[in-house]
């Protein structure tokens, strides 16, 4: 019997993965730079799989940003990767819920009430209550880089 994860990576053997960060390890900046993106490439439903897995209730507006997020650790967990030792999904899977229990988490402390909600309310009073992207939380401080606040 198949898990979840098997049909979302495209290849079908250790071998390809082998032999593919092989080549992201690889000395020549070319080589590792081409690795790089087929590993990506190869892996975005498994990114996708990993955002409906462990962020299902979010807004559909905060999926690009959590995808982006999740590509970004991507690229930072690949290079300590050993196909010998385990399957991607299982290497990725810790990183990638605290990934997404992090973005849920600056959602919440940069609006001060339930993620979803704070959204939902910003669209219906849209025409009535303006609103600003407010770069800071505190002053100086990037945690809420983004988010939308009321004034």
């Amino acid at each position: 019997m198949k898990n979840n994860t098997e049909s979302i990576t495209c290849y079908e053997d250790k071998e390809h993965m082998i032999e593919l960060m092989d080549r992201y390890h690889s000395d020549d900046p070319q080589v590792h730079q081409a690795a790089k993106e087929q590993l990506l490439e190869e892996n975005g439903k498994l990114l996708t799989f990993f955002i409906k897995r462990f962020a299902n209730s979010y807004l559909p507006e905060y999926l690009d940003p959590l995808f982006n997020e999740m590509v970004i650790m991507f690229l930072e967990k690949i290079g300590s990767y050993d196909p010998r030792k385990a399957k991607l999904s299982t290497f990725l899977t810790n990183p990638a819920m605290r990934v997404a229990a992090d973005f849920r988490d600056r959602g919440r402390s940069c609006a001060g009430i339930d993620f979803r909600f704070s959204v939902r309310t910003a669209r219906l009073d849209d025409e009535k209550r303006p609103h600003i992207v407010n770069n800071s939380a505190k002053p100086g401080s990037s945690a809420c880089k983004g988010h939308v606040h009321h004034v």
